[in-house]
């Protein structure tokens, strides 16, 4: 069961074709000699308003974030109100800790989930960072125990899960 949680806004077709109509490829005035820099630049002048992916850190906003995707493993055998308890659960201990985590997604599988992926926003200085780590947590000895975190502040990526493996897929970063 997939469960999506929280949805950023996306604009509608008609402006992100008007916005492409104006913008191309050929119009960007490359600076540097390095053509990833002016690749990133283009898809932050460019994209941001057609996908809703990437916009400026000063529009975060400052409070505490649901995860992007709950997902479930297969062999998990506990109720919908359960999961729902465990995943809030979840969330309160990253209030506790003060981490402003966006995008990110929750695993749950047999006896442990895991809090995976998005990004730490600074509010103070509007800034967004990596995690220093993400996290597992026990359900039956209600341990949570810090997990080295993916690289690169990774969201929206693909997740799938069975009662051996976690896999993600694609996805992009924040960086």
């Amino acid at each position: 069961m997939i469960e999506q949680l929280h949805q950023e806004p996306i604009n509608v077709i008609e402006q992100q074709q008007s916005y492409f109509e104006r913008k191309r490829f050929y119009d960007l005035i490359c600076k540097s000699d390095q053509f990833d820099e002016c690749y990133r630049d283009y898809l932050e002048q460019n994209l941001s308003i057609g996908f809703g992916q990437l916009y400026d850190a000063s529009d975060e906003k400052s409070e505490f974030s649901k995860p992007s995707l709950v997902i479930l493993s297969p062999t998990l055998d506990i109720d919908e109100l359960e999961i729902a308890n465990l995943t809030e659960k979840l969330m309160s201990f990253l209030e506790n800790m003060k981490q402003y985590r966006k995008r990110y997604a929750i695993v749950h599988v047999d006896d442990n989930s895991y809090i995976i992926g998005g990004y730490i926003f600074d509010p103070i200085n509007k800034l967004r960072k990596s995690p220093e780590n993400d996290y597992k947590y026990n359900s039956t000895n209600d341990i949570l125990q810090p997990i080295v975190s993916l690289p690169n502040m990774a969201v929206s990526f693909g997740i799938a899960a069975d009662e051996k493996y976690i896999v993600l897929i694609g996805g992009h970063s924040h960086l």
